[in-house]
């Protein structure tokens, strides 16, 4: 079968990257043979694609924070984002969360991850940042989130805040905080930062136009939103959010973490 030669590099590039990154996540799961030339991979991955949805619990909100996270502050809450000394660096605490959230109720989240930072604002002092990527509504979703309080700051004894990113489908769950009362009276209210992706639905212009990587995650979570019940609509997407990147002129490892 012949195969014609295109010269838009670009386009061709993007294509064959994600294809790529595709056919390296199908290759663990998939029982035929695993392609070896460029011939056999074009025809097993038309074979392949329109079974393979890509999954919501891809780790590229894991991977990305682990790499961008003075980005993700910035693109999602820019004013917190000031009050931060990004010169000191910061630090990944997975071990310490990991033995908080064995001992917690889970939902379906996506990811968990804890920061420490430290303060620009009057006395110089350590800071952790809790967060959640939440998959899907949950009924005792602000109370989970007040118990990795407690037994977070018991742990390091540290001020925490929690910044909670809802990638949920449902437009009306917006979990503002949990409060304990006793006789009507209230003794304690605990209280976290959201953001709702589906918030930025309408906006894909803007986020297009948007140089922090995290609005290019954006895109894809819309994406994979609105296309959930079709795995060939989610590929096109996907493919079409891949061109984008390379047209943009990001680079091979930049685009390999939102995949």
């Amino acid at each position: 079968m012949a195969h014609a030669v295109s010269m838009d590099t670009k386009t061709d590039g993007a294509r064959d990257f994600f294809l790529i990154l595709r056919l390296h996540r199908i290759r663990r799961s998939a029982t035929l043979p695993f392609p070896k030339t460029c011939l056999e991979i074009g025809d097993f991955w038309m074979s392949l694609k329109p079974q393979t949805p890509l999954s919501e619990s891809d780790p590229a909100w894991k991977i990305l924070l682990d790499v961008y996270f003075p980005q993700w502050m910035a693109y999602f809450w820019p004013t917190l984002h000031q009050q931060i000394d990004w010169d000191k660096g910061f630090e990944s605490l997975d071990s310490e969360l990991q033995s908080v959230a064995r001992e917690a109720a889970v939902g379906k989240r996506l990811v968990d991850k804890l920061f420490q930072v430290h303060s620009k604002e009057g006395r110089p002092c350590r800071v952790l940042t809790h967060v959640e990527i939440q998959g899907q509504r949950q009924t005792h979703f602000a109370q989970r989130l007040f118990e990795y309080y407690c037994r977070i700051y018991l742990l390091k004894g540290l001020p925490l805040i929690t910044l909670v990113v809802l990638v949920d489908g449902d437009l009306h769950w917006r979990p503002q905080g949990y409060e304990i009362q006793v006789w009507g009276q209230s003794v304690l209210r605990f209280n976290f930062q959201i953001i709702k992706i589906l918030d930025y639905r309408g906006k894909e212009a803007e986020l297009d136009r948007h140089p922090n990587p995290f609005a290019a995650v954006v895109l894809a979570q819309l994406a994979a939103l609105e296309t959930k019940r079709n795995a060939q609509d989610r590929f096109d997407r996907r493919w079409q959010l891949t061109r984008k990147l390379f047209e943009k002129g990001l680079k091979r490892d930049e685009i390999e973490h939102l995949y």
